[in-house]
């Protein structure tokens, strides 16, 4: 009897560790008033936000059967959010709540609309072959914040970190088929033209919650 006293004793004792841990994951109610927040923010930012890159040229190596040939390719594009305020998706599928600090994990969807050309060269800049087409694919960013505070002269100060951050485009659909050069450079481009774009959103999200905490919105418990 002593030691199934002692057992259930511990077993309590663990359970309410757990829970003023924080591990355990924030009602659903909570979550989607984090999400809606961020809705609210990153809509009309998205509006605004709009991508155009003119021409840029590349010089391509290729080796085959011990032959090396040279070509360039030139490409540009331009895209923007597809009517954010009705298309744009947040969800935060878990929120860590603990005394101090919280992680919030949240995806952010958003799908895009543009335009890309492209063509191909020889050494010598002759043109051989270009292809213009729309596009459209999805932005996908899931990141996670974490939000912790500090009192000061008896008010609370609160920091937002965003600790991971992995912008991707997902769905990508060309109304054109791309000659098989092209692939290449137009991954590029989005990649490192169009991708940096995205983290343009990020001091929006910052903004957002620092402000949801500081006004009593949202709070650490």
């Amino acid at each position: 009897m002593i030691a199934i006293r002692i057992i259930g004793r511990a077993t309590m004792l663990l359970a309410a560790a757990a829970i003023c841990s924080g591990d355990d994951n924030a009602p659903a109610v909570d979550r989607d008033l984090v999400a809606s927040l961020l809705k609210s923010a990153l809509a009309p930012q998205a509006a605004m936000a709009s991508w155009r890159q003119e021409a840029l040229e590349e010089r391509h190596r290729e080796e085959f059967i011990g032959i090396v040939t040279y070509w360039w390719s030139r490409v540009a594009g331009d895209a923007k959010f597809r009517d954010p305020a009705n298309t744009l998706e947040v969800t935060v599928p878990k929120m860590i709540r603990g005394k101090d600090r919280s992680i919030i994990s949240l995806v952010a969807k958003a799908p895009l609309d543009g335009n890309v050309s492209g063509e191909v060269l020889t050494d010598s800049k002759a043109k051989l072959v270009g292809i213009s087409t729309a596009f459209h694919c999805v932005l996908n960013i899931p990141a996670d914040v974490a939000v912790s505070q500090e009192m000061k002269d008896g008010k609370a100060h609160y920091k937002i970190r965003i600790e991971q951050w992995a912008p991707a485009f997902h769905e990508v659909k060309f109304d054109h088929d791309l000659v098989d050069k092209l692939r290449g450079p137009l991954g590029n481009l989005a990649n490192n033209k169009l991708r940096p774009k995205a983290d343009e959103l990020k001091e929006t999200i910052n903004k957002a919650l620092k402000d949801a905490y500081e006004t009593g919105r949202l709070t650490l418990p």
